[in-house]
């Protein structure tokens, strides 16, 4: 019997989409280790001492989804680590996780601490290529493309049953952290014009206070903000058109026709995937977009998908050594990842 840490990207989120992700990773995480215990870490705040207790006994640790990872962890970071923090997190293995934004150089102090955090054993799974080449940059090599486990189920047979045609009704969301007046509002007038009814879903509480400064049409209806009312929506004969990526991974799943208007590197990478992806700058096109007749097919790297899981079938056992001689092979380790990610900068230049 194995004890599995779950590095839970959605606990103190305010990002509903953080919970749209926890959905898939925690069923994926059942499917693999399904014989295991489970006990879940918050990455939004910071490790107690409990939560290290939780770690050093685990056999590993899953870090579930969401742009977790970048290119400077002192400055607002999502996930709470620090230095003292790497001496008893051990093993934790990446599952879909993304690199923040595009960024060109990585401090020294986030090359250290993602080369002593992240496991040398087991191999990562990342949601996009261009994470997968940021890892492979600071010396961390075992990785894998897996595109993020929201779609790991959007299979051919499944994205079958999604609509071709423009539906009656429309669903749509925007990202309070990236706004575009002016886009939005087009955007907003361009769906009360092609639909006959456009219901709005806040994704966070941000997104809300969002609302005042945008002018809503008459035929928009704003819905409760929570996954359980976003799910009901989508129940109905409707499209998906928003900015929140994850909303429409979930409007997918739920077989709808869907467009993402891109709005960050997240959905540009996304879109090397089949998603049907309108970048902001190009919304003007957004009548034509919505009128046309679309096939939905998502390529997904499925050998990379059961090289990850395969990984683990091999039975894991605890490691029973006492705390202390834990806490000495962790600072032997932090050393390490010190002169490896030195050496792998000086490569770099």
């Amino acid at each position: 019997m194995r004890k599995i840490t779950i590095f839970n990207t959605w606990v103190t989120s305010e990002n509903t989409g953080d919970r749209i992700i926890m959905d898939a990773c925690q069923e994926i995480i059942h499917e693999v280790f399904n014989d295991s215990i489970y006990v879940e870490v918050p990455t939004h705040t910071k490790m107690s001492m409990h939560s290290h207790n939780l770690m050093q006994e685990s056999s590993l640790g899953i870090v579930c989804g969401t742009n977790l990872l970048k290119p400077n962890m002192l400055i607002r970071r999502l996930w709470k680590i620090g230095l003292l923090d790497t001496l008893f997190i051990k093993d934790a293995v990446l599952l879909g996780v993304g690199w923040q934004s595009y960024s060109k150089v990585t401090s020294l102090f986030s090359r250290v601490l993602w080369r002593r955090v992240l496991s040398e054993k087991y191999i990562h799974a990342v949601r996009d290529e261009y994470t997968k080449e940021k890892l492979l940059e600071i010396g961390i090599k075992n990785v894998v493309n897996t595109a993020c486990p929201t779609m790991w189920k959007l299979t051919k047979d499944h994205c079958k049953n999604i609509p071709q045609n423009k539906a009656e009704d429309v669903v749509v969301t925007l990202t309070d952290y990236n706004k575009n007046l002016s886009a939005d509002n087009l955007m907003l007038d361009i769906l009360s014009k092609n639909y006959k009814r456009v219901y709005l879903w806040p994704q966070s509480y941000g997104d809300i206070l969002y609302l005042d400064e945008l002018n809503l049409p008459e035929n928009l209806q704003v819905i409760s903000p929570n996954l359980e009312s976003f799910n009901k929506i989508l129940e109905k004969d409707v499209d998906f058109v928003g900015t929140r990526l994850h909303a429409g991974i979930r409007a997918m799943q739920k077989m709808k026709r869907t467009i993402i208007i891109g709005i960050d590197n997240r959905a540009i990478e996304k879109e090397k995937f089949g998603l049907k992806v309108l970048k902001r700058e190009d919304i003007n096109r957004l009548h034509e977009v919505i009128n046309q007749s679309f096939e939905t097919e998502i390529f997904l790297p499925f050998d990379e998908i059961d090289k990850w899981k395969s990984q683990f079938k091999t039975t894991l056992k605890n490691n029973e050594k006492h705390l202390l001689f834990r806490v000495k092979d962790s600072i032997k380790g932090f050393l390490k990842g010190i002169i490896g990610s030195a050496k792998a900068e000086k490569v770099g230049k």
